[in-house]
């Protein structure tokens, strides 16, 4: 399931589906960005707008790929960005990184936890005690 709303994400920001994107973010939603020289929280309405943002880019390619999967409610992706043409200020851009991303039991995405791309194990260690977490309930 997590796999599924991750991916799904990332082809409706990619297509500009704004209302798409907001249909795959539950109420609450956290955007936790670890990756050096971001380090930001963003909740709610806040979170969202960053989706929101990236769907309204006109010319982006946003490819995910799994790299571990915990339960059917967490899955860690790897994530490759890429700005092109007007959306790039200097010229095309690329972003790639770590995503864990959290569901609820309904499919929608109640957290994403972003990493930088060398901090593999942080990620899987975040994976992991996240999954012993839900398991206790």
């Amino acid at each position: 399931m997590a796999t599924g709303a991750a991916l799904a994400l990332a082809e409706a920001q990619a297509r500009g589906d704004r209302p798409g994107v907001e249909a795959l973010l539950a109420p609450g939603y956290v955007n936790i960005d670890l990756r050096r020289g971001v380090r930001l929280r963003l909740e709610g309405d806040e979170a969202v707008d960053l989706h929101r943002l990236a769907a309204s880019l006109s010319e982006t390619r946003h490819e995910r790929t799994p790299v571990a999967v915990r339960g059917d409610l967490l899955v860690l992706t790897r994530n490759r960005i890429r700005f092109v043409g007007s959306d790039a200020d200097v010229g095309d851009a690329e972003v790639v990184s770590l995503a864990l991303t959290e569901c609820s039991p309904d499919g929608r995405i109640v957290a994403q936890t972003v990493f930088d791309l060398d901090d593999t194990d942080r990620a899987l260690a975040a994976l992991d005690a996240r999954f012993e977490e839900l398991e206790r309930g």
